[in-house]
Order: structure tokens, then C-alpha cells, then sequence
């Protein structure tokens, strides 16, 4: 009897031992609990402002970038004598205005941006018409004497002068030429020694309406040049179209004008040929009086095309403005501009 209760016992207990063994492998089979997935937080972003990219500063005289900015503009009377040329700065100006003096003989005013030359001249006496543009503009008037009219609208029109006469310093009778042909000077002497004295503190507004200059294959071919009839034998002017450079090459009494600063040929990227009246001044030894306010007709070579158009000038104190036939500004292209007045009547032949 004992023998049959120990078998039963030891038949549960395998019994039981299975029935763990079985659920424990169920168990184990079964798939395991889900992982809670945890979200990686990125890092907090900072509100970081971007500073605004500085301003590409611009020449005021040539609309070309510059690296600085200036008060005003500064205008040198330079002449133009067909025995002293080359002259000296006419290549590095941003512009240059022509017009005549006296006598069919054409003089210049050279007008200086933020660029600048080391030899400038011969420098010259003042006329009239160049102190009214140059007191548009705000410029510092450099010259060597001038006219008893010219000298009285300087005082008259409050023109921020630099005449080599009270300022004998700023310039150099060089012994190389005869005077009076042999005045010259720099840039860079004259802003130095005119900012002793500068009152003006905004900067210099531009000149004209600038642009970006076309792509080669923007621009047309065939356009060959321009001729200003100035009267004077060895006074007249060309300008030959160079598409490549985008420039009117430019001669004077039939041979090419160069800078003796440079041993270049003087090339510009604009030309403007305004028309006004001109009289001679009672009494004034053939001195001329050129009307430089009111309106007149113009004429603007750029990136060889040709626009009609008009100047105007309200006031002496005002720039001059260049509009098309439409009322629209004229831009000029970024670069050197010859501006040359004429008289009404002065012959203009466009070669295409």
C-alpha cells in the first residue's frame, strides 16, 4: 500500500513539474512587451538675427563702387591749348566738362569723385558757365584766377572756391612749362587742404542716374562715331564707338587725345552734348556768356545707342538733369562721362 501512495506521489510531481516546464516555455515564447519609444528632443534653436549686408558705397561722380564716400565733388579748371597737350588728369576724372572759353579755344573742368589723380593741369582760369555747374554739383572750384564775371558768381553763388591765387600753396609753378601753363597739383593736396575749412557734413549726392553697362551681346554693332563741330581748327572732336570695351575713344583736332599720366588714350563711357546759348559779354574781351540754367536740347551716347532728349536747370543751385523725350531721366552707364556744350547751332554728325 505504501508503495502504490509513493508512485501516485511521484507521478504528481512530475505531473506539476511538467505543467511548469510548459508554461514557462509559453511564457517565453510569447513576444515581448512593447519598448516605449522616447523622442530625442533636438537642441533649442537661438533667435539669432542676421546682420544686413553693408551697402556697396558708389562713386557720386562716375556711379562706379567705391570704398568710401565724400563730402563733395571737386571740379579743376584745366585748358586745352592744342601746344600743351596731354594734360595731366583728364583720363582719371570721373567727368570732364567741354566747353568753349573764348576765341573757338575749348577748356575743361575735370570733376573728381572718391578717385583721384597725382598730376593735374595745366590748371586754368574760371569762366562762367563752369562755376554754375560746379555750384550745382556743390563741388570745390579749383582754378587759377579767372574772369572779373566768372570770379563775381563765385562770390554771388557762394561756390566753395580754391583759387590758386589765395591758396598759392596747394599748387606748383613747375619749371618745365611757361606760365601761365605751368600750374599744377594733386588731388589729394587740394581735399586735404580744403577740409581744413569744410562745413558741409552730409555726403555728396550723384550727379546723375546711374546703371550696370550691357553684356557685349547686348550691345549694337555697327555704331562708329560722333563728331562735336567746335569751330576752331584743332578743336574739334571725335568719338570712335569700341564695343568690346563699351568706351567712345576720343580725339582732338583729328589725333587721338591721351593722358600724359597715363600714355593712354582718354576713353569715356558716356557722352553728353548739351546745347546753350552762348553770347559774348559786353566789354569782356571775347569772354562768353553760356547760359547753364533753364532747359535746352541734349544728346546722350551710351553703350552705342544714341537718346534725344533735354536738359534742365531750374536754378543755379540745382544739378543739372537729363531727361528723354518721354520725361523720363536718362541713366548713364556706371563709368567716365565727357560732357560738351555746344551752341545751339553747333554741327553734330552721327556715323553709324
Amino acid at each position: 500500500m505504501k508503495e502504490r501512495w509513493r508512485l501516485i506521489a511521484i507521478i504528481v510531481g512530475a505531473v506539476v513539474l511538467l505543467g511548469a516546464g510548459v508554461g514557462l516555455a509559453v511564457t517565453t515564447m510569447r513576444e515581448p512587451a512593447p519598448v516605449e519609444k522616447v523622442e530625442k528632443k533636438e537642441p533649442k534653436k537661438e533667435n539669432v538675427v542676421k546682420e544686413p549686408e553693408p551697402e556697396q558705397l558708389v562713386d557720386p561722380v562716375d556711379g562706379l563702387p567705391a570704398d568710401k564716400e565724400i563730402i563733395r565733388p571737386l571740379a579743376i579748371m584745366v585748358e586745352n591749348l592744342t601746344t600743351i597737350r596731354p594734360q595731366g588728369g583728364p583720363g582719371e576724372a570721373g567727368l570732364v566738362v567741354e566747353g568753349l572759353a573764348e576765341g573757338g579755344i575749348t577748356r575743361f573742368m575735370l570733376v573728381f569723385g572718391t578717385r583721384g589723380s597725382d598730376n593735374v593741369g595745366p590748371i586754368r582760369s574760371a569762366r562762367t558757365h563752369f562755376v554754375s555747374l560746379a555750384r550745382g554739383w556743390q563741388a570745390i572750384y579749383a582754378h587759377v584766377g579767372g574772369s572779373k564775371y566768372a570770379l563775381n558768381d563765385i562770390k554771388r553763388w557762394g561756390v566753395f572756391d580754391w583759387d590758386q591765387s589765395v591758396h598759392g600753396g596747394d599748387y606748383t609753378r613747375v619749371s618745365s612749362a611757361r606760365a601761365p601753363h605751368n600750374v599744377f597739383t594733386s588731388t589729394k593736396r587740394l581735399r586735404d587742404a580744403a577740409a581744413a575749412k569744410e562745413t558741409k557734413t552730409t555726403p555728396a549726392q550723384p550727379l546723375f542716374k546711374f546703371k550696370a553697362a550691357p553684356k557685349l551681346e547686348e550691345r549694337p554693332e555697327g555704331f562708329k562715331s560722333i563728331v562735336v563741330g567746335y569751330p576752331e581748327t584743332g578743336y574739334g572732336v571725335e568719338y570712335q564707338y569700341d564695343r568690346p570695351t563699351n568706351t567712345y575713344l576720343r580725339f582732338n583736332g583729328g589725333r587721338p587725345h591721351s593722358d600724359v599720366n597715363t600714355e593712354k588714350q582718354l576713353a569715356a563711357t558716356n557722352i553728353v552734348v548739351v546745347r546753350a546759348a552762348h553770347s559774348a559779354i559786353f566789354g569782356g574781351s571775347g569772354v562768353l556768356d553760356v547760359n547753364m540754367t533753364g532747359s535746352g536740347e541734349a544728346t546722350v551716347f551710351r553703350d552705342g545707342q544714341v537718346i534725344e532728349g533735354t536738359w534742365e536747370r531750374a536754378d543755379v543751385a540745382d544739378p543739372i538733369v537729363l531727361t528723354d523725350v518721354d520725361g523720363a531721366q536718362i541713366e548713364l552707364t556706371a563709368g567716365q562721362t565727357w560732357m560738351e556744350i555746344v551752341e545751339p547751332t553747333t554741327p553734330l554728325h552721327i556715323q553709324r
